[in-house]
């Protein structure tokens, strides 16, 4: 996998480019001939990470489920954003993983409903990844391919 903040750039790219699904049954939308999909933001990741789009993202919202649940590394960057962003992720049960996907959904749809704040813009959710990203090179300051790793370099 390459690090974490490389696959948080690519998804603050992705969505740049094609905008933000907030308010869908499903993860992805088409657009016009030749437009990149809308994408919410998990699928978003799943795309950064995997440089895919699934068929079923458009169709199929219990099969995009388990895609994205397959792939170890979009649900620690869905972990991630979950924890940066306000309240708690739903669990089923007690003794279940915490809902990151339907975490991070409310809030890109809803905002912080204990603040009231509203919804996050495009902006917003971009520069909550950029955050995620700089956190993360902070982290591992030796790693050859991070950002302040080319600048010391030179």
């Amino acid at each position: 996998m390459p690090p974490l903040s490389v696959s948080l750039r690519k998804t603050q790219h992705i969505v740049n480019l094609h905008g933000l699904l907030r308010k869908s049954d499903h993860f992805a939308e088409p657009r016009g001939e030749g437009q990149p999909p809308w994408l919410d933001l998990a699928a978003s990741v799943y795309f950064a990470v995997t440089g895919e789009v699934p068929e079923a993202f458009f169709r199929d919202p219990a099969r995009s489920l388990l895609l994205i649940h397959e792939q170890p590394d979009v649900m620690q960057i869905l972990a991630r954003l979950s924890a940066a962003i306000p309240g708690e992720p739903p669990a089923d049960h007690p003794d279940t993983e915490p809902n990151f996907v339907e975490h991070i959904a409310s809030w890109v749809i809803e905002g912080d409903t204990l603040t009231h704040s509203g919804a996050p813009s495009e902006s917003e959710v971009i520069g909550l990844l950029e955050r995620l990203a700089t956190a993360d090179d902070l982290a591992h300051p030796g790693r050859q391919d991070t950002p302040m790793a080319v600048r010391s370099a030179r």
